[in-house]
């Protein structure tokens, strides 16, 4: 009798403390998805956590992209109840006048960027395996129940030039859902 008590407390605190750690979740899919465009002051809020001079690949200050490429970083945020697939369909920046003035960079353009860029063989090294850790992933981000969040690039040609509109196409299990806002918000 005692040890069957035992067991059932157990498993009512394994219980409790599981359902504790579940993010809390709007949609009825059981999976919520957000996108924010980041400054450069929450990009090391996000990613810039380690050693105060940690190496951070999504700073303005050029260490991705080629010095001068304008680029916004983004970050995708999924809350999930249950396993399921995020995917990115598209990303872009348009100006004032609806023109298209930066487009999403895939994790591989990134990579091809930090090897074009730095010719510090241990920095490219950090760089690289923070790109490859926090860049959403190409063919889609299976997720398991729980919070994740990514990074992704889009890198212009030209300045870019505010008021900017950001929009953003992902997909849920196959259900779009459309993001749009304004740069800087």
């Amino acid at each position: 009798m005692k040890s069957t008590i035992g067991a059932l407390c157990c498993v009512i605190v394994v219980l409790l403390v599981g359902c504790s750690t579940l993010p809390k979740v709007q949609d009825p899919s059981g999976i919520d998805v957000s996108v924010i465009g980041l400054t450069d002051q929450k990009v090391q809020i996000y990613y810039g956590q380690g050693a105060p001079f940690d190496p951070d690949p999504y700073l303005a200050s050029g260490q991705v992209l080629t010095p001068g490429t304008p680029f916004l970083v983004l970050r995708i945020e999924i809350a999930s109840l249950r396993k399921g697939l995020v995917s990115l369909d598209s990303a872009e920046v348009k100006d004032s006048s609806g023109a298209v003035v930066a487009r999403l960079s895939s994790k591989e353009d990134v990579l091809a960027m930090l090897g074009r860029q730095s010719t510090d063989e241990q920095l490219l090294r950090q760089l690289t395996v923070k790109v490859e850790r926090t860049y959403f992933p190409g063919g889609g981000a299976h997720i398991e129940p729980g919070t994740r969040s990514f990074a992704v690039v889009l890198a212009g040609k030209t300045q870019l030039l505010t008021p900017l509109t950001v929009t953003a196409q992902l997909s849920v299990e196959g259900a779009p859902r459309a993001f749009q806002f304004q740069w800087p918000n």
